[in-house]
């Protein structure tokens, strides 16, 4: 792995070699096109050779002792900056119900896990009206029940077709503060970039409805994968969907087995390397133009694998 720094400083590990004695990592500078130069001294009896690309995102390194006539050849490669704005821009607001839609209905099906085969409905139940103090934010309320109408999860989201925040979950505030003062920024998407990790690991507080005195603050370890990828559910196809990974940053990542479903998807679940190293621990995926969930799964954050999905059964029924 490359990290080339707009200096021209780098260093660099290797993340595969067919040198059984393994490799270090190096440090050097790279002051243009051409030869680079090594800073780490190199064994008496070998040289050294290394062309930079005119971007300065690839190095072609090649180590030649004469002593031993053993030579080493390197393609080292520039990581992309997942934290950074790169990849294409996306509009949230388009993939997320907006706030004049009461009375929608949709059907979730259960594919994997225990309760496979089940179904329940999802209804954007009405509008509520979030009391915060620097001024109310009024948002769709939305439920999800079983096939016995028991009231499972609900959540609170507003869309005013620029941003969409997440204002309610089961009976909490999600709050900027303790004195609920403005709903929280770090679940507030405006824009997002495909294939950027968003950094969410700041405080985030919750107010307790029954009491507002009651102030539950959670420190965040997650971050959001974004993938847009074309989807198909349910034999219905979604072409640019909106694939959120939510990844914990105290588990390093597993290899992930989503029982087939990613194939049924037609998506390509992400590598340590997209994600920065950190395990995923949900999915859900938003069908653009208001379509709204379209699929969700919870993963064991430790095994990399799928304990559960629920996929959206067509048509969503409006009033």
């Amino acid at each position: 792995m490359l990290i080339l720094n707009a200096d021209g400083s780098f260093t660099y590990s290797c993340i595969d070699t067919s040198d059984t004695g393994g490799c270090s990592a190096i440090s050097g500078m790279i002051p243009g096109i051409g030869v680079c130069n090594i800073t780490n001294p190199l064994p008496p009896g070998e040289s050294e050779c290394g062309v930079v690309s005119a971007g300065k995102d690839i190095i072609v390194n090649l180590i030649v002792n004469s002593d031993s006539e053993e030579q080493e050849l390197s393609i080292l490669l520039k990581r992309g900056n997942l934290s950074g704005d790169v990849g294409t821009l996306y509009n949230v607001a388009d993939y997320f119900p907006d706030d004049t839609q009461t009375g929608c209905t949709s059907t979730y099906a259960v594919t994997v896990g225990p309760a496979a085969g089940a179904q329940g409905t999802g209804t954007i139940a009405g509008t509520v009206s979030v009391p915060y103090t620097s001024g109310p934010i009024t948002g769709n309320r939305i439920e999800y029940r079983d096939a016995l109408n028991n009231l499972l999860d609900y959540f609170v989201i507003s869309n005013d077709g620029t941003t969409v925040r997440f204002l309610e979950y089961n009976g909490f505030y999600l709050a900027k503060d303790c004195d609920l003062s403005a709903p929280s920024p770090h679940a507030s998407f405006t824009t997002m970039y495909n294939g950027m990790v968003i950094d969410q690991t700041a405080n985030q507080h919750q107010v307790e409805v029954a009491n507002m005195s009651n102030c539950v603050s959670e420190l965040g370890s997650q971050k959001l994968l974004v993938k847009v990828e074309n989807v198909r559910v349910q034999d219905v196809d979604y072409p640019n969907a909106l694939v959120w990974y939510y990844l914990d940053t105290d588990i390093p990542y597993a290899s992930l087995d989503f029982a087939g479903r990613d194939t049924a998807y037609g998506i390509t679940l992400p590598t340590s390397f997209e994600t920065g190293g950190f395990s995923v621990t949900a999915f859900d995926i938003y069908g653009a133009n208001n379509t709204g969930q379209i699929a969700q799964g919870d993963v064991a954050a430790t095994t990399g694998t799928l304990n559960d999905a629920y996929e959206l059964v067509p048509p969503i029924v409006c009033p």
